[in-house]
């Protein structure tokens, strides 16, 4: 085996030891407190304590996603959306609103527009993607400390919990992880190293913000789709730029240029599961509009895309343009397609981004007048 691959293997094999480590570690630390407080049983029920867990993970997770929304807004960005579980806030018609939304994978996020600058590679976001993890570690600090003035055992215990499980989210979102996971810490290390990055994820970072706004793809200023040369040091994020590409030739419904770039993301290893997953959806859509078989479109559209559609249709209107494409072209069921139109109309009340929403119902309307 050579070194390189030692290394990756080594890596590999940190990242999937992570969470039992922590684990370890969060064990050790509650079973430290009940051994000092000389107890033999928790000083509150064990339901008790479990939906206090299931509550603090909530508040967590509300609590990173403020990190970077705190370090964003400090270092010149402009609030977007603000997302925990499905309830997500946006920023509309001057005010914020509730939209009900959800991204696989993840638990929460908070979408900023980053400052207007002629230089992207050098618009800040250390801060900005820091924010997270370090508010907490910061919460894990703050009981630390409280544990050290209460003398309440109760107290004692909640608060132990609380800094467990902000360390767990804290150290699983910093530290970087490679292929495993796009979190805060691979992203700052890859940031740091590639100024190429820095300028692909301002540019995706602007555009979903000008989406957000209301604004179509192809009204967006072409110079934000531009290529940007590749200094080797992307990493996992090295699909961004051809994908913002894609979808703006399906949105101007050039789809064999859109299957082009969708074939080419696709030929990259390093694509993690989402981007894989979205790509191949967009590809399978693609293929369709240019009059693919069905045969090549149920090769392509296999047992884990069929998965991956199925749990994703809910919250992303792509995948009701996919199903509305493929059941009325491909299997001619026009009942069937004619409930995915309908689904994706009811969108209308809840989708967070009007460019995309708008975007989407167009193309759907594209189909049904010329297919």
């Amino acid at each position: 085996m050579s070194e390189n691959k030692k290394k990756k293997k080594s890596a590999a094999n940190t990242v999937a030891l992570l969470p039992i480590l922590v684990g370890g570690i969060g064990g050790f630390f509650i079973g430290m407190f009940l051994a000092k407080n000389g107890m033999n049983k928790l000083p509150i029920p064990v339901w008790a304590e479990l939906l206090f867990i299931i509550a603090v993970l909530l508040v967590i997770i509300v609590i990173h996603e403020a990190g970077h929304l705190v370090m964003g807004l400090a270092t010149g960005y402009k609030f977007v959306s603000f997302r925990v579980g499905p309830l997500t806030f946006i920023k509309e018609d001057g005010g914020i609103k509730l939209r009900l939304f959800s991204v696989m994978g993840t638990a929460g996020q908070c979408l900023l527009m980053p400052p207007d600058t002629d230089s992207p590679e050098n618009a800040p976001y250390f801060l900005y993607h820091l924010g997270g993890g370090l508010f907490n570690a910061v919460t894990a600090a703050l009981c630390g400390i409280f544990m050290l003035i209460t003398d309440s055992k109760t107290a004692d215990l909640l608060l132990a919990t609380v800094a467990v499980l902000s360390l767990f989210l804290g150290i699983t979102n910093l530290l970087p992880m490679g292929k495993a996971a796009a979190n805060d810490g691979t992203n700052l290390y890859l940031l740091k190293r590639s100024p190429a990055l820095r300028k692909v994820l301002y540019r995706q970072l602007y555009i979903n913000g000008l989406l957000y706004q209301g604004m179509l793809p192809r009204d967006i200023p072409s110079e934000y789709f531009a290529d940007v040369t590749d200094d080797g040091k992307m990493g996992i994020h090295s699909c961004v730029m051809p994908m913002l590409q894609g979808s703006l030739a399906v949105d101007i419904k050039d789809f064999t240029a859109a299957q082009a770039k969708f074939e080419y993301v696709l030929n990259d290893e390093k694509l993690i599961p989402i981007y894989r997953n979205e790509c191949a959806c967009e590809l399978i859509f693609c293929k369709i509009m240019n009059g693919a078989s069905k045969e090549e479109i149920d090769e392509l559209y296999d047992k884990n895309i069929r998965s991956y559609v199925k749990q994703t249709k809910s919250m992303l209107i792509s995948k009701r343009r996919l199903l509305y494409a493929y059941n009325l072209i491909i299997l001619g069921d026009e009942k069937a397609a004619a409930k995915e139109y309908e689904e994706a109309q009811k969108m209308r009340k809840t989708y967070p981004c009007k460019g995309e929403l708008e975007s989407e119902l167009d193309i759907i309307e594209y189909i049904k007048e010329h297919r």
